[in-house]
């Protein structure tokens, strides 16, 4: 699960293929969103596309 703004979303479709992650959820408007990254050791980054909107995504693994 995803959680945004302290609701828990399902991810959906998530899919790994080498050290390409991408998975889709639906936002609070239930607008679905497509997110891909790339998967560095413990580091993620990558895009968000959710309609016409791009967000670059990072993280970590805790």
């Amino acid at each position: 699960n995803l959680t945004i703004s302290g609701k828990s979303q399902p991810i959906l479709n998530p899919t790994l293929e080498g050290d390409k992650l991408s998975f889709g959820y639906l936002d609070r408007k239930n607008n679905l969103h497509s997110v891909k990254v790339t998967v560095n050791g413990s580091q993620l980054k990558g895009e968000d596309k959710g309609g016409t909107t791009f967000t670059e995504v990072t993280g970590k693994r805790r």
